[in-house]
């Protein structure tokens, strides 16, 4: 399984507005069935610094969504609601007690 983490800082009068976009844009995305699921996980500790994943089934299907409208819409979305921190293609491995 590969994925991408999106690290996201915006200004705190933006969280809101960025919360509904992810729940708009994360909820259309995953009707593909290449894309297992996305999070959004927010730094508490440093408010309004988010990490946005997504888990997909595979490295061709990722790349093509990287290719997407849909995945253009997400990063101007970002640029006009905060900043683009970092974004790392990944790879998700199970646990070793997972392991065939």
């Amino acid at each position: 399984m590969v994925g991408l983490e999106i690290q996201v800082l915006l200004p705190k009068e933006k969280r809101h507005e960025f919360l509904q976009a992810f729940e708009l844009l994360s909820t259309k995305q995953c009707r593909n069935s290449a894309c297992i699921g996305q999070s959004l996980y927010e730094d508490i500790g440093e408010g309004s610094h988010f990490l946005w994943i997504e888990r997909w089934n595979g490295l061709e299907a990722l790349e093509d969504y990287l290719k997407s409208d849909q995945f253009r819409s997400i990063l101007g979305a970002i640029k006009v609601l905060g900043e683009l921190k970092n974004l790392h293609l990944v790879e998700f491995r199970k646990p070793p007690d997972q392991l065939d």
